[in-house]
């Protein structure tokens, strides 16, 4: 049982879409990041309504994963921060 496994790409277009304000935290267990997703929630039945951190949602993945994930995120946003007329105007790929 030698040789590669191949693996597809499968869209799924009714995946949940999360949006966070901030991360409130991570740790790793078990060569496993963890992060935890927050937003913030106004209780609007005082005025001023005090601001709660909620927590919206968790990611847990492999490490190495994690790593290649953040390098992916940080690089995105360094091509961000290049002038318009120093971006590459070739068509977009996804990854």
């Amino acid at each position: 049982m030698s040789g590669e496994v191949t693996v597809t790409f499968v869209d799924n277009p009714l995946a949940p879409d999360v949006f966070a304000d901030a991360c409130a935290g991570c740790f790793v267990h078990n060569g496993v990041l963890r992060v935890t997703l927050i937003n913030g929630r106004v209780n609007h039945s005082t005025i001023p309504g005090p601001i709660n951190n909620v927590v919206v949602g968790r990611i847990a993945m492999p490490t190495h994963m994690a790593e290649a994930m953040a390098r992916t995120i940080l690089e995105l946003i360094e091509n961000m921060k290049v002038g318009p007329a120093q971006v590459s105007q070739t068509k977009p790929t996804v990854q």
